[in-house]
């Protein structure tokens, strides 16, 4: 004869935390946080390489670095990617190993792989200016 199945002790329902509503700040309250924020970085932020451009190829390359990745960890790459290369073009002709031995050692290979495809795709196919390719100002829909 089959021994019966043991009962499992029953679960008090969870109780629902009763909240106030939140209120937002005013706006001069906003204003004055925000204010504070700016502050606080100007004094507090870390000289970062990338912080120092605008050169939006030099972003996008450290933005598809710091995925995942610690900043000091990426510090360790991001001059060095830049210096071999140093815009769009150079990295669209490169050859997939060219761009893997660069990014060795950060992980997470898809980024150079996708950020290789972004290069040859805006050099063949995106907006030109007179120094070359460049990435476009705002996103197609």
């Amino acid at each position: 004869m089959p021994s019966p199945r043991p009962t499992s002790p029953r679960r008090k329902p969870a109780r629902r935390a009763t909240s106030r509503p939140r209120t937002l700040p005013s706006p001069a309250e906003a204003q004055d946080f925000s204010r504070r924020v700016r502050a606080w970085f100007r004094r507090n932020a870390r000289d970062l390489p990338w912080r120092r451009t605008r050169d939006s190829y030099h972003i996008l390359v450290s933005e598809l670095m710091l995925q995942q990745t610690q900043v000091s960890r990426v510090l360790d790459f991001y001059d060095r990617f830049i210096d071999r290369f140093p815009d769009l073009e150079s990295l669209a002709v490169a050859r997939p190993a060219q761009v893997m031995a660069q990014w060795q050692g950060l992980g997470y290979y898809a980024r150079a792989r996708n950020l290789h495809a972004v290069a040859r795709h805006v050099v063949r196919d995106g907006p030109r200016t007179a120094c070359g390719a460049t990435l476009p100002d705002e996103p197609h829909a």
